[in-house]
């Protein structure tokens, strides 16, 4: 963009190519602003008809007419009104829609008094056939940080809708050229990647359907195609968001799956279905359920919200069952929990099917924080802090508080604690791990534990954590809780759990028996190291 923006204008951008008939009404709305501090700049996309002559039939000299003498595309023309747009601000109308008369009116007066974190403002369109019914309404309701509801789906308006500050446009680009299709969800998403957003919600657009002239969005072949490109441009553009959005990841494979069967092209749809049903089993059951008859599918809900009930039904009961029987084994001293460091454990631990995937960890979290310093908080054996001193972690140290482990350890750095009781120890640690242990501890002393990890974690440490979920069995599981009762326990201390850390490790494992830690890992760091 060449030109010095002027304060308050609003440029909006028609992109047109052989729709002379539905231009004018396009045109004809955008005059009809109660907001006229406007210019209309209208890129012809190489039109054969007569849009020249539609357009000079307008007498306004806010309208600016720009043509391309080879076919283009609509985000190549947006981009040329782009760049030719003086305004502080940037609209964009589809040739064959139109806009109400107070849209812009309302729009500016919104973007204006929102911060300046706010990028771009938006409204509700409802969609018409050719006779003028309403066949459609889009009303969504998002406002601020939306990009995790918009991943998979543009649940936001389309292009028509948006007013958009140009500073946003100068920083994320301008419209994604190589996609024919979706090219403006395209376009929303890398602005609410870095912006907020906020909505008239008020129907200000005009959609309209079923004329002669192909849409974008058409279900015809070639239609079909560039859908796909669309979704795969999803998954290379926002991979890092995707990687702790597993469900949405499923759901834009799946897509792109469903397209390929569309198509007939069912070898390319099976692999991208399988990686989505690893992503999501549930999107399985959905494949199941869409695929029977419309009058099954109530009996099809009713099996799987009892099965759903009985399966909670059957963990309460093991859980406490259990804690019921740990009590009692505590009480009469025939604790289970020496059986964790048993001679046979010892061996087993020693093994080298074992000790292979212990290295493989330490070493994909070594390489992912490159800690100076390391202490592992129950650390039985040792086993990781061993690798980590190879690995490079100049200072290492040990907590433990089983005399069997104690006994049977392959490193001197250790010390001998008690975990149900607090802890304080005058130095920080770069990394703290505490892998298998909170499931082993009543949960009374849960907050004790987790005290002791913050205690230890130096500033801008990490602490890699995992606990045992409702429903896992093994020895002395006395504190089976969900992941969500962990992180709030840490949130309280000013902790926050990483999904980004913990994905990024979990991509990188590949464990063959101790699967246990890749389910069960959570990565936390201080509110001020994000």
């Amino acid at each position: 963009m060449n030109y010095e923006r002027k304060t308050s204008l609003v440029s909006v951008i028609i992109p047109t190519c052989n729709r002379s008939l539905l231009l004018k009404r396009a045109i004809q709305s955008v005059l009809d602003q109660t907001y006229a501090k406007l210019e209309i700049i209208i890129v012809d996309d190489a039109s054969k008809d007569n849009t020249s002559q539609v357009i000079n039939s307008f007498y306004d000299d806010r309208l600016k007419y720009y043509r391309h003498e080879k076919n283009q595309g609509a985000s190549t023309a947006r981009n040329t009104g782009i760049k030719h747009a003086q305004g502080e601000f940037i609209a964009f109308l589809d040739d064959d829609d139109e806009w109400l008369d107070n849209k812009l009116e309302k729009q500016v007066n919104l973007i204006i008094s929102s911060p300046k974190n706010v990028g771009m403002v938006y409204c509700w369109m409802d969609y018409f056939n050719e006779n003028g019914d309403l066949v459609y309404e889009h009303h969504p309701t998002l406002r601020g940080k939306v990009l995790n509801q918009i991943l998979d789906a543009q649940r936001m308006g389309g292009c028509p809708t948006l007013l958009v500050r140009c500073k946003v446009i100068d920083k994320i680009g301008g419209f994604d050229d190589s996609l024919p299709r979706g090219n403006d969800g395209d376009f929303i998403r890398r602005v609410c990647r870095k912006y907020e957003v906020d909505l008239i919600p008020e129907v200000l657009v005009k959609v309209h359907i079923g004329h002669a002239s192909e849409r974008i969005s058409s279900n015809s072949r070639r239609g079909v195609l560039n859908a796909i490109l669309g979704e795969e441009a999803k998954l290379k553009k926002f991979a890092g968001e995707l990687l702790v959005q597993p469900k949405i990841h499923a759901s834009i494979l799946m897509k792109i799956a469903n397209h390929y069967y569309v198509l007939g092209e069912k070898s390319k749809a099976v692999p991208l279905e399988r990686r989505a049903i690893q992503l999501d089993k549930k999107i399985f059951l959905k494949k199941i359920y869409f695929n029977l008859p419309p009058l099954s599918r109530p009996v099809f809900r009713y099996l799987y919200m009892r099965v759903r009930k009985l399966k909670t039904t059957l963990i309460k009961f093991m859980n406490s069952s259990m804690l019921i029987r740990q009590r009692l084994l505590d009480r009469f001293r025939l604790n289970d929990l020496e059986k964790i460091y048993s001679k046979e454990w010892v061996e087993e631990c020693l093994n080298e099917k074992w000790m292979r995937d212990i290295k493989h960890f330490s070493g994909v979290v070594f390489n992912q924080f490159s800690p100076a310093s390391v202490v592992d908080v129950g650390c039985g054996l040792g086993l990781y802090l061993n690798y980590y001193r190879e690995l490079g972690a100049k200072k290492i140290m040990g907590i433990e508080g089983n005399k069997n482990a104690l006994d049977n350890a392959i490193i001197s750095d250790i010390i001998a604690h008690d975990l149900r009781k607090p802890f304080r120890l005058n130095q920080k640690y770069e990394l703290v791990s505490c892998l298998e242990v909170a499931e082993h501890i009543h949960r009374k002393y849960s907050v004790i534990l987790v005290d002791t990890l913050v205690e230890l974690c130096d500033i801008e440490g990490h602490i890699i954590f995992t606990a045992a979920p409702p429903g896992q069995t093994g020895i002395h599981h006395i504190n089976l809780q969900p992941q969500d009762f962990w992180i709030d326990l840490f949130a309280e201390r000013s902790f926050v759990y990483s999904k980004v850390l913990k994905n990024s490790i979990n991509t990188q494992i590949k464990f063959h028996h101790i699967w246990w830690i890749k389910n069960n890992l959570m990565v936390f760091n201080r509110e001020n190291n994000q």
